[in-house]
């Protein structure tokens, strides 16, 4: 008698379950203010008086700036005193400064930047090649800080190239004295003789509006 052999096998399916997992990155970024103003031009200027007419018309120089910065900024202007070797002091209202901007920005006038409230109207305009004559007036040199340039509307962060001013230095230019309050000529202020020296100090820094 024959006898089978039945072999039974069982299939057992194991279901395995994968459970994802998951970790999180922290990104974060600091943004520090970065503003940085050189004098780009005439960081020394000289005047030399010895005749008549240079005491009676006065002397105008030229220096220029620029601000490259993260942010809207304003620049703020002061003077030391203006003393010689011996300690003879020249009052700082002789000495007045304007500001211009470069050919084909003057447009941007009151939009990337404004210049500040001057103390008296600009008068006895002296070409410069290359500068748009946009004057707005004259400022007196003074130990106070004195505000000369704002953001306009659309702000003026930018590149140095973007931000570049020339400043006009004017010591006893007649026509200012003239309108600026009776101003002596220094012809007639019977100045001692000598090498009278100042510094003036352009600061940039953001701007609080």
């Amino acid at each position: 008698m024959l006898k089978s052999l039945i072999t039974t096998v069982s299939l057992v399916f194991i279901s395995v379950s994968i459970i994802a997992q998951t970790d999180e990155i922290n990104i974060s970024a600091s943004f520090a203010q970065s503003i940085e103003l050189r004098i780009s031009g005439n960081s020394s200027i000289s005047f030399t008086f010895s005749t008549l007419s240079d005491y009676e018309v006065g002397k105008i120089g030229n220096a220029s700036f620029e601000v490259a910065s993260s942010t809207s900024f304003e620049v703020s202007a002061s003077f030391t005193p203006f003393t010689n070797e011996n300690g003879d002091q020249l009052d700082l209202i002789n000495l007045a400064y304007c500001i211009a901007v470069e050919d084909g920005r003057a447009g941007e006038a009151g939009i990337r930047w404004n210049f500040g409230t001057p103390d008296y109207p600009m008068f006895d305009l002296t070409s410069n090649a290359n500068w748009s004559h946009t004057y707005t007036g004259v400022f007196v040199a003074s130990q106070t800080e004195k505000t000369i340039l704002t953001p306009g509307s659309s702000g003026n962060a930018g590149e140095f190239e973007e931000n570049r001013f020339l400043i006009q230095i004017r010591l006893g230019t007649i026509n200012d004295h003239a309108d600026m309050g009776g101003r002596l000529s220094l012809l007639d202020q019977n100045i001692p003789p000598g090498i009278y020296t100042c510094t003036m100090t352009l600061t940039a820094i953001p701007s609080i509006t």
